[in-house]
């Protein structure tokens, strides 16, 4: 593998899981939040939407799902405009 992108960790009924919270995760997340942060700043999206957010296996305190609605929030506030977040999920 070319990065630490997936985990055999957690399984979802795709294979393996997004790795949020195994070895590299960090890196991973990073680059997550980056890249959701520039489709809102960069192209001026008004919002996301997530899709199957309960395979998002996470098992850090503070979980990935909260902190990007945390840099959000916080980004809505810099640009001075509103910004959403919309979460698909079959629990």
């Amino acid at each position: 593998a070319f990065g630490p992108y997936f985990t055999d960790t957690h399984h979802t009924p795709w294979g393996a899981a997004v790795n949020l919270d195994a070895p590299g995760s960090d890196e991973v997340r990073a680059f997550l939040l980056g890249s959701a942060l520039a489709w809102l700043r960069d192209y001026r999206l008004d919002g996301l939407r997530l899709d199957a957010v309960h395979a998002l296996a996470d098992t850090r305190a503070l979980t990935f799902l909260e902190e990007l609605s945390t840099a959000v929030d916080a980004l809505a506030v810099e640009l001075g405009r509103p910004l959403g977040l919309i979460a698909e999920s079959d629990l």
